[in-house]
């Protein structure tokens, strides 16, 4: 079924056309090679989204791990903070001494230390926070922590099989 254009519809449909089909034939537009658009700075965590440290015997020393928390972009980013959450299980710790704050610049890096020392059998959780600062916004990155307390029956700081 065809329709019938009425008056009603004619500002409608010169705008539909004006969209797809308005412009000087012949010109062609190009991004102005002398405008630079920044990206804003950003932190990144390596490794991102979980660190387990595995098993380990609550009768041994602590396992040690590493974050490498870097900066992408264009602009500086300042690392503001870093912490374990309240939810965080005492067994992970921050070991690092890491002055607040930290200005990274793009391609920086700063090597953040955790320790994991369980103090019984079972399963521990945590969270490491980390909080950016750029001219823009502040943003939290956010690592999962997990480690497990193994038995150890003769307490020799090996996990029993």
């Amino acid at each position: 079924m065809m329709r019938r254009l009425t008056r009603s519809h004619v500002p409608m449909a010169v705008a539909v056309v004006c969209v797809a089909g308005c412009g000087t034939p012949g010109l062609t537009t190009t991004a102005d090679p002398s405008y630079y658009d920044p990206e804003p700075g950003s932190l990144h965590l390596d490794p991102s989204g979980l660190y387990n440290f595995g098993r380990l015997s609550p009768f041994g020393d602590a396992a040690m791990g590493e974050v490498r928390v870097y900066a992408e972009g264009d602009e500086p980013v300042e690392l503001a903070d870093l912490y374990l959450d309240d939810s965080t299980s005492l067994a992970f710790e921050i070991v690092s001494d890491i002055r607040l704050p930290l200005v990274l610049q793009p391609g920086d890096d700063a090597i953040v230390k955790l320790s994991f020392a369980p103090y019984a059998v079972g399963e521990y959780f945590g969270r490491f926070v980390v909080v950016g600062v750029n001219d823009h916004d502040e943003r939290s990155l956010d690592l999962e922590l997990s480690g497990r307390g193994c038995e150890d029956l003769d307490e020799d700081a090996r996990c029993d099989p």
